[in-house]
């Protein structure tokens, strides 16, 4: 997708706010649960548009706890992308799609940080990226607000690195309910390495047949991302892959600000 063309050292993604933000991703929902499940583009102060009926908004936690003038304060008077599913991994959008046939469908980006700016409703959350080293080794780094400590699943193919994610604001009264997740890929690469493989056995299996089934890990050196995923239960306004950690100077676009309330 981007493998053969000249990468800016700044990339988006995902804009919530562009004419057509989802033309580069692929959507899947959770048909089984029409009123739960849904991906949908609304203001983020107002909740509007509403979703067409059957499909309900998810009360967020953090909404309920707050006043009302309070809660508006940290909302974002912008249109951002509503994702929501009681069963988190059937819900999301993936760019670019899983690839069908021989043709390999994949981003070809070489930006070791991707940047995500994400709303806490404070209900579990996650997204993955495919990732591929030096030696054009694939893996999977799955980030999730439930999972408990970092763990290699190498029975999984690709190989699936899972890490803790926890929102930068963590008090019991923070300044927005928004926040920008930057995550160096080339260092949590590392961790295939220096994390023990859970090696996923069944009981009474022999282990001469659960070893064959293990994957190659992925090495030490990132060299490029092939697929961004991100699931329910959020609210998202911009993905963006840099080749450094993001900072001050970032363009205006980049940042977030909160609603202007009298």
């Amino acid at each position: 997708m981007f493998a053969n063309t000249v990468q800016s050292s700044l990339l988006s993604l995902f804009s919530s706010t562009g004419s057509d933000p989802l033309q580069l991703f692929y959507q899947h929902v959770d048909k089984d649960l029409p009123e739960d499940s849904f991906i949908h583009l609304l203001n983020d102060t107002t909740n509007e548009p509403t979703p067409s009926p059957p499909r309900k908004l998810i009360h967020s936690i953090l909404d309920v706890e707050d006043t009302h003038h309070s809660a508006r304060k940290k909302t974002l008077c912008q249109t951002v992308l509503h994702i929501q599913s009681p069963t988190i991994r059937s819900t999301y959008i993936r760019c670019p799609a899983r690839s069908s046939g021989s043709k390999r469908n994949v981003l070809g980006l070489k930006h070791p940080w991707i940047n995500l700016q994400v709303r806490n409703l404070g209900h579990d959350w996650a997204f993955e990226v495919g990732v591929v080293d030096n030696m054009n080794t694939p893996g999977i780094m799955r980030f999730s607000t439930f999972q408990k400590e970092i763990a290699v699943k190498a029975t999984h193919d690709p190989p699936l690195l899972v890490v803790p994610l926890r929102f930068p604001v963590e008090d019991s009264n923070p300044l927005t309910y928004w926040s920008t997740i930057s995550i160096d890929l080339s260092s949590v690469i590392r961790q295939y390495q220096y994390t023990a493989p859970n090696m996923l056995e069944r009981p009474g299996e022999p282990s001469e047949a659960h070893e064959s089934r293990r994957f190659p890990l992925p090495n030490s050196r990132y060299a490029s991302t092939d697929y961004v995923q991100v699931y329910a239960n959020c609210r998202l306004r911009r993905i963006w892959f840099s080749e450094e950690r993001p900072s001050s100077s970032l363009p205006w676009e980049f940042q977030l600000y909160g609603t202007v309330t009298p």
